[in-house]
């Protein structure tokens, strides 16, 4: 038996994409390599590894990509390595 649609509740569609970036997570840590799973124009879903919690962190990507660099706000994560990060601020 086929499952009920769900409602799509997002303000602007996702977009899937298996591109590298860099985050910059904050104060005392190593900027890294992480794997952006998609993107919409409000936000990302990133995968990292070695870190468990995060607020706020910059994200760098690479210069042929449309994406947009800039500080985003982690709004939810699994305690694994994939995080949901809504946009805040474009990068200076």
């Amino acid at each position: 038996m086929p499952s009920p649609k769900i409602k799509e509740r997002r303000q602007s569609p996702r977009f899937p994409m298996g591109l590298q970036a860099t985050i910059k997570p904050g104060l005392g840590l190593e900027p890294r390599n992480c794997l952006v799973t998609n993107i919409s124009s409000e936000g990302v879903r990133i995968r990292v590894d070695g870190i468990k919690s995060l607020d706020e962190f910059e994200l760098i990507f690479p210069t042929d990509t449309s994406a947009r660099d800039g500080t985003y706000k982690v709004v939810w994560g699994n305690n694994r390595h994939d995080f949901g990060a809504k946009f805040l601020r474009a990068a200076v």
